[in-house]
């Protein structure tokens, strides 16, 4: 009955400081069938059962009263000798007696004997919590008051830990996880939001989550990690009113959806940690109107006016952007005039700063503590002291700008200085004018420019975006900070992943001239468990690409990063991944783009399977990278979106010398599927070679992770290999999209496929063996080849029994030739 229900009245708009749609006990009107057997008494019955179900988080105390006297920690009632928050709770006997989400929520809370805590510790830490909260609860106001009680109790719990020898336990984060689990309604499935907890509860849910990942105790933190992993699945209609109001909400505050959809495609839960985000900006844009608005100035790439009046304003808006598309993102920053950073251009004049004449220098660094003056000509020194690097992007004037090379404006340089000084360094590294102008010099200074990074004191992040956002303690400057040009640029990606320090520059809220300088660790990221969710959220996605090149390596997180980045010259799309990837490119290689591409993957021990399924053409046709999509690292190749979630599981062993990948898969002949299958790509070049394929399927193998696979992998199998493991080695051919409604039945039936063969996609042997036949390679690699297999067919070319037109079978060629032919044929008999 519950499949073709249907809510069809939407609640009215609660009252509160933020919109957000409440659910009331309102009588629904229902869309029900109008079947003969159907009574009018149904309605009525099914209103009742949901009510009932909804008013045990509705309106059922679930916390007991307080208890007389101190606690046993730190004054909270909640919290017992070993630094446990209510009483332990085995969530698995709830989970087989109660069928519906709903009703385990409930009966977990009563069971965990929370009371309300009179703790002043445990009170200010549920103000902080509800200061930080996107929304008031909906309607569950009793689990809602619940779990601020256990999460307040539980950060105190944390901060008494820190001196304490016993690690805290996370018994109730790991039960809730297991209760909240699957949406379910009678142990079904469901997509009601009637009978599901709304947004909020899956968000603290989620908050709760971000904090027990960073668990002091190992142990519990990977048990977490694993039921999260396992467990936790989030019912998309809970989430999607609330995500299209942020969407709108973005629109309204002038942000470019190219980088909003940027941003999101890097969220841990993708589209629906935006509600959670954009609840960061409720109340800000009134404050402050225009903060998050994301303009370009093209004043600075018009024709420069005479140097006695200012440039005219001349500011465009991203409004035209779409989602996978940003107008400003490809223009050519380096034809940008510089920046004046004075408010009177008339009076400010030109620094000019030479080449380095000594190479011994090194890296190019000018001192801070010189006092400009003008026609004042500066030369590198060496300085043994601190310096600072900046990491700007060009577009906003802080390039080399257009008077010609080593000349820049004055106040721009003093602006920097100042920033120096104030941070304890006497040098500055800016690409502007630490980069040498020969040839020979300056590529060599481009292929180490991250170290300059890596070795500098502080690392200081100007953008024009983030100079004009007004600095907050409420977590918007990591926001503005993901949204803002530097973001997206390919380079200040990997001169955030090599900083030691990093600070930011962002408008000083009092109106003082110079900006703010704020701590990225310490002052923008989120440290604190009582940090909004969109705060934690935030912060996670940039600790993450702080760590690509050292922790929790993958291709996958790699390719997910450089999918949202820009850069003006393609060829250093591959340069940046290397460096990402914390290798050196051999960029003097004569194919370079290859040679690289080869030295990131070789780096990785396993890559996803999912690499395989993409319709692009490829490095090379034969060899260890056969199946390498050639524009890996510009655009991006043309992949599947949520169709290849097996191929996902699958993880592929990386030979570390040649790149090529070695797997266990499910085999069998193009051939038994050449009728109900048709090739995946939009290039000629791919196309091509999958239907020379499908013109001879008893050559190629299909390769799937499992039977029931609607994309499935081309390869033509060349040798058999017997290092580092027995497999067949295999040339990439293409992906075919196969109508899977028949096919595992047919499979099954016939017999016709081998599992758990071992395939090394990237041939290394230089030449094939004499085999045509896939059937061949297959019996050949189990060791059941023999003298009947070859009679009984095993060259599907011949249409006629070999033995009665005098041919014998030649056991040396493994072929079948005319008699007399060779000295090694035998006689097969009928």
């Amino acid at each position: 009955m519950k499949k073709w229900l249907r809510l069809t009245k939407k609640s009215p708009e609660a009252k509160g400081d933020l919109p957000h749609h409440a659910i009331t006990d309102a009588p629904l009107k229902l869309s029900l069938r109008s079947d003969s057997d159907f009574l009018p008494s149904t309605q009525d019955l099914l209103w009742e059962r949901w009510t009932k179900v909804r008013r045990l988080l509705q309106k059922e105390p679930l916390l007991a009263p307080p208890a007389l006297g101190p606690g046993t920690r730190g004054g909270c009632v909640n919290i017992d000798d070993e630094g446990r928050v209510g009483q332990a709770v085995e969530a698995q006997p709830i989970i087989s007696t109660h069928s519906s989400t709903l009703e385990r929520l409930y009966h977990f809370a009563k069971l965990s004997g929370l009371k309300t805590c009179p703790n002043r510790a445990c009170i200010l830490n549920q103000e902080r919590l509800r200061s930080n909260l996107p929304t008031r609860s909906t309607w569950c106001h009793s689990f809602f008051k619940w779990m601020l009680q256990w999460y307040s109790c539980y950060m105190s719990s944390l901060l008494a830990n820190q001196s304490a020898s016993a690690p805290i336990k996370m018994n109730i984060s790991l039960g809730l996880l297991q209760c909240l689990g699957s949406p379910l309604y009678e142990g079904d499935t469901t997509y009601n939001t009637y009978m599901l907890p709304d947004r909020l509860i899956y968000d603290m849910m989620e908050w709760v989550a971000r904090v027990e990942f960073c668990h002091p105790d190992a142990i519990q933190r990977s048990i977490f990690r694993d039921e999260y992993a396992r467990r936790f699945r989030l019912c998309d209609t809970v989430y999607e009113t609330d995500f299209d109001e942020s969407l709108q909400k973005a629109s309204d505050l002038g942000i470019c959806l190219n980088r909003l959809w940027n941003l999101i495609s890097v969220c841990p839960r993708t589209w629906r940690d935006l509600p959670a985000l954009m609840a960061m900006t409720y109340g800000h844009d009134e404050k402050d109107p225009g903060s998050f608005r994301q303009l370009e100035d093209f004043s600075l790439r018009a024709s420069p006016a005479s140097r006695s009046t200012p440039e005219l304003i001349d500011q465009q808006t991203h409004d035209a952007c779409t989602s996978d598309l940003c107008h400003f993102s490809s223009m050519d920053s380096t034809r940008v005039a510089q920046r004046h950073k004075c408010a009177d251009l008339q009076s400010c004049y030109f620094l000019h700063f030479t080449s380095n004449p000594n190479e011994s220098l090194g890296r190019m660094l000018w001192n801070s503590r010189s006092t400009s003056s003008e026609g004042q000509i500066y030369s590198p020194m060496q300085v043994d002291s601190d310096y600072v690097a900046i990491s700007h992007v060009w577009s906003d004037g802080t390039g080399a700008g257009t008077e010609g090379r080593g000349m820049v404006n004055s106040c721009l340089f003093d602006f920097f200085c100042t920033i120096a000084r104030q941070l304890g360094c006497h040098g500055i590294w800016w690409d502007a004018i630490s980069i040498p102008l020969e040839p020979k010099a300056r590529a060599q200074a481009l292929r180490t420019m991250h170290s300059h990074f890596s070795s500098a004191k502080h690392t200081v992040v100007h953008d024009e975006y983030l100079i004009h956002f007004p600095w907050k303690e409420d977590g918007t400057p990591c926001l503005a900070l993901l949204l803002s040009p530097w973001f997206t640029r390919g380079w200040t990606a990997v001169e955030l992943a090599v900083s030691h320090s990093v600070k930011v520059l962002f408008k000083d809220p009092t109106g003082a001239t110079m900006p703010l300088i704020k701590d990225l660790e310490n002052d923008v990221l989120a440290n604190t468990p009582t940090c909004s969710l969109g705060h934690l959220i935030a912060s996670s996605i940039i600790r993450k690409l702080r760590t690509i090149t050292t922790r929790n390596r993958s291709l996958a997180g790699l390719m997910a990063i450089l999918k949202t980045r820009s850069n003006s010259w393609p060829r250093d799309r591959a340069v940046i991944a290397a460096l990402l990837a914390g290798i050196k490119p051999d960029i003097d290689a004569v194919n370079m783009q290859a040679r690289v591409t080869q030295q990131i993957i070789s780096s990785y021990s396993t890559v996803r399977g999912s690499f395989l399924i993409h319709g692009s053409p490829t490095i090379s046709t034969h060899g260890p990278l056969s199946w390498c999509p050639s524009n890996l690292f510009n655009e991006g190749p043309t992949i599947l979106s949520k169709e290849f979630q097996a191929w996902n599981t699958l993880n592929l062993t990386v030979d570390q010398t040649t790149g090529a990948l070695l797997g266990n898969f499910i085999v069998f002949n193009l051939f038994a599927v050449k009728d109900n299958s048709e090739p995946f790509s939009m290039h000629s070049a791919v196309l091509k070679r999958l239907n020379s394929a499908y013109m001879q399927p008893s050559d190629y193998f299909v390769l799937r992770c499992s039977l029931r696979q609607r994309y499935s992998l081309v390869v033509r199998p060349k040798a058999i290999t017997e290092s580092p493991m027995r497999a067949i080695e295999c040339d990439w051919v293409g992906v075919i999209v196969s109508d899977v409604s028949t096919l595992k039945v047919d499979l099954e039936t016939s017999g016709d496929y081998e599992a758990d063969v071992s395939i090394r996609i990237g041939t290394q042997s230089r030449v094939a063996e004499e085999i045509s036949n896939a059937r061949e390679f297959l019996d050949r690699y189990r060791g059941r080849y023999d003298e009947q297999n070859a009679k009984r067919g095993m060259y599907s070319e011949l249409d006629f029994d070999p033995t009665l037109k005098g041919y014998l079978w030649n056991v040396k060629t493994g072929k079948w030739e005319k008699a007399g032919h060779g000295s090694e044929q035998v006689s097969v008999s009928p």
